[in-house]
């Protein structure tokens, strides 16, 4: 296994999960399918896999942005929108992100409908 695709192909065939875990760890699981030789090429790419992991979620938020923009989430209650707005922040250096965040805040403070 010499990319993180190859990585995330074995994770799949062997039946494992990869998740960011915070802090530039990693979490691999579950702890005991996870053979010596698999380990070893986490470990070996490990900071490949944690920016493979990072895009991944970059993008699903900037999908959620379009969501919001496109008006998806018009209507919803107050602790939907709360919990977008928390979820947007996280990428807030996005501008369709930080677009979508203003939108739910105005809509929050009832500056606009």
């Amino acid at each position: 296994m010499t990319t993180p695709q190859e990585i995330f192909l074995e994770a799949s065939r062997l039946g494992l999960g990869i998740e960011l875990a915070g802090d530039g760890f990693l979490d691999v699981f579950p702890a005991d399918r996870v053979t010596p030789d698999f380990l070893v090429a986490v470990r070996r790419h490990k900071l490949e896999i944690i920016s493979v992991l990072e895009a991944r979620r970059r993008a699903s938020f900037v999908h959620l942005a379009r969501q919001v923009i496109q008006g998806e989430f018009d209507g919803c209650e107050r602790g939907v929108r709360i919990a977008l707005m928390n979820d947007l922040n996280r990428y807030n250096k996005h501008r369709l992100c930080l677009r979508a965040f203003s939108m739910l805040y105005l809509k929050d403070l009832g500056v606009v409908p």
